[in-house]
């Protein structure tokens, strides 16, 4: 059956086409665990996949995943937007005792931008 599944997805892939009934999920809002709990704004949307839908999100997560940059911080696993300023707080650290060194970064912080 594995076999089956990766020809399956691997077409899919190739041809750009997903399924509608791959398409569809159940969307329930939780909690971020800050504000109130009456404000629609302290919630997000996740996301309940059928079991073949979750397989397909997960190929071509990872497949995607592999084609970013080691810099990308945002979207990805065990990453978040505070690695960055881990990483730069290093490169800063590190380039004290060097003199005439120079550190820079250029930080984007999009407020929602994913949106569905």
């Amino acid at each position: 059956m594995s076999i089956l599944l990766a020809a399956l997805f691997n077409q899919m892939l190739k041809l750009f086409i997903v399924p509608t009934c791959f398409k569809s999920a159940r969307i329930i809002p939780l909690f971020k665990g800050k504000g109130l709990r009456m404000e629609a704004k302290n919630y997000r949307p996740n996301s309940i996949l059928k079991v073949f839908e979750k397989f397909l999100c997960n190929t071509v997560t990872k497949r995607v995943d592999a084609l970013l940059v080691d810099n990308q911080h945002a979207y990805r696993r065990k990453r978040s937007g505070h690695s960055p300023l881990t990483i730069f707080a290093k490169y800063i650290y590190l380039s004290i005792d060097r003199p005439k060194s120079k550190v820079g970064a250029i930080f984007f912080y999009i407020k929602g931008a994913l949106i569905l």
